[in-house]
Formats: C-alpha cells, sequence, structure tokens
C-alpha cells in the first residue's frame, strides 16, 4: 500500500500522474495530511496547481480542512496568491467566500 508520505509528497512535487495512481490503489489517502496538517488539496492550493487541486476535489478532498494555524486549502491559496485554484475551489464551494471576506 502507498504511505501517506509518498501522497503528499506527490501532490507537493505537482505529480498529478502519481496522485492519481495512488489514489487509485488507496482512496483513504484522499485524507492524508503532513506534519503540519497540510493536506494534499492544501498543496496543490500552495502551488497554484488546478490540475491536481481539481483531481483531489473530484477524489472528495475536504474543502475545509484546517492546517495546525487554521488556514483552509481557499484560504492558504488566497495566501499564496494561487488564483487557478482559489477560482476552482470557489466553483466548488461558493459560500467558503463569506469567510474570506469575513476574515479580511
Amino acid at each position: 500500500m502507498p504511505t501517506e508520505t509518498e501522497f503528499i509528497e506527490a501532490a507537493k512535487s505537482g505529480d498529478t500522474a502519481t496522485v492519481i495512481s495512488l489514489l487509485d490503489r488507496d482512496s483513504n489517502l484522499i485524507t492524508a495530511a503532513d506534519e503540519w496538517e497540510k493536506t494534499a488539496l492544501h498543496w496543490a492550493a500552495e502551488k497554484d496547481d488546478a490540475v491536481t487541486a481539481a483531481v483531489l476535489v473530484e477524489a472528495g478532498a475536504n474543502l475545509l480542512a484546517e492546517t495546525k494555524w487554521g488556514a483552509t486549502p481557499l484560504a492558504w491559496a488566497a495566501v499564496m496568491g494561487s488564483n487557478a485554484v482559489a477560482d476552482l475551489l470557489l466553483v466548488k464551494d461558493p459560500k467558503a467566500l463569506t469567510l474570506i471576506i469575513a476574515a479580511s
């Protein structure tokens, strides 16, 4: 079985094909997080990797998962200036925009 570390590293490096392959082998990896509780979707948001982010969202990634400092993937995309991923996440959860506006 693939490990959570392999999955997070694949997302971190933008290796969408490996992300898909690992999810095909173990769909529970979608909940994996690193030592900062950043999920694969957080990493896709940080890198503005909309392709990987779309795969993760379709696989059931938690759009409201929080890092140790309370950042959701959308909030992290906003902080990192990752417009493509932020746009994708807003389409998937338009209510999240309220959270961003309220926080600003």
